[in-house]
């Protein structure tokens, strides 16, 4: 009886098994096929899954065995990192026309004549008043003196272009970061709090070139043909893949300054982590980007917040982003809200 229960158990664990490796099949043979905005499950629920098998058909001297299931729960999380993976590709016939615009942009310096409107946008989406070419005001947008076309040398018009475009298309959060990093009181480079936004967003937007092939790093010349790349769709795979991975990298790289309570002299080292963290975020597919990096709204399922700026100035473990979030996902804005949003910033803190 005991051998025969015992085998009764072993045949309806492999039919468990069985059954969830079609499921896993059938979800990742979807996913990959599905359209490009797919994610595919996170590796926890292939880890859940892979657990549950185990303790499913096995006995019960294996059930307890926590060795061999860290062992089960870690291939299944590395193979669904590489099924998930997009495959390294070249660029498409699209992709390829996006490269190039944005390629023109890297290599055009700034003109007076041509470019002058894009600084008074600038002006008017970052800064009061009426607009002045060379003022002291351009520092409170990150530049480091009164003339801002002097910090677009690394990235010439693309620089200024994403700059515009962010302030522009994310007002909340460009609102949100450029108010944190306002220097208070005399100048200390120790002092936690400050970094030069229009500067760090320059490096941003060079790192992404980096990505795209158009610059070597430090500078350096590009290489002669574009690799391979599983990066494509997410930096180029529409007209403004390049501006929204701008966004991005600028909010988490935003974001854990503040976490590490950053100063201006340890901005490279915070700088560095964040490339690295974007690098392995878009490794895993376009669609999990801001979900890697823990941006609102994106970390917490809303869908764009009045106050997603404010939201990502906090702790990305806080209860109230999870309560602020839902509180706010659908709220108008109008320009009291916006008035008011210190007070809203300082109750949700």
């Amino acid at each position: 009886r005991a051998a025969g229960a015992s085998l009764a158990k072993t045949q309806q664990g492999l039919a468990l098994c069985t059954s969830a490796i079609h499921k896993l099949t059938c979800q990742a043979s979807v996913t990959i096929g599905s359209s490009k905005k797919a994610a595919g499950p996170p590796a926890w629920w292939w880890s859940g899954l892979a657990l549950s098998a185990a303790v499913a058909c096995g006995s019960e001297k294996f059930a307890r065995t926590p060795l061999l299931l860290y062992i089960g729960a870690s291939v299944a999380v590395v193979a669904s990192r590489r099924l998930m993976a997009p495959n390294k590709r070249p660029p498409t016939a699209a992709e390829t026309q996006t490269l190039d615009a944005i390629r023109a942009d890297l290599k055009t310096p700034f003109d007076e004549a041509t470019h002058g409107d894009l600084l008074k946008r600038l002006w008017k989406a970052g800064l009061d008043g009426p607009f002045e070419r060379r003022s002291q005001k351009w520092q409170l947008l990150g530049f480091q003196g009164a003339d801002p076309t002097t910090d677009l040398r690394a990235c010439k018009l693309l620089g200024l272009k994403t700059l515009v475009t962010f302030l522009e298309t994310s007002p909340r959060h460009a609102e949100a970061i450029l108010e944190s990093r306002r220097i208070t009181g005399d100048f200390d480079p120790r002092k936690p709090g400050f970094y030069p936004v229009a500067c760090a967003g320059i490096e941003v937007t060079a790192f992404l070139c980096e990505l795209c092939g158009l610059r070597g790093p430090n500078g350096a010349p590009p290489p002669a043909e574009l690799p391979p790349s599983n990066r494509w769709a997410a930096l180029v795979g529409t007209r403004t893949s390049f501006d929204e991975c701008f966004a991005a990298v600028l909010r988490a790289l935003d974001r854990r300054f503040d976490d590490e309570r950053g100063d201006y002299m340890g901005f490279a080292s915070v700088r560095d982590a964040v490339f690295a963290d974007v690098r392995e975020a878009l490794d895993r597919g376009e669609s999990t980007v801001e979900r890697s990096l823990k941006l609102a709204p994106g970390a917490w399922g809303a869908t764009k917040p009045d106050y997603a700026g404010y939201l990502d100035k906090l702790p990305a473990s806080s209860p109230t982003v999870w309560k602020s979030t839902s509180e706010l996902s659908y709220r108008p804005s109008t320009p009291s809200s916006r008035r008011d949003h210190g007070d809203n910033v300082a109750s949700m803190a």
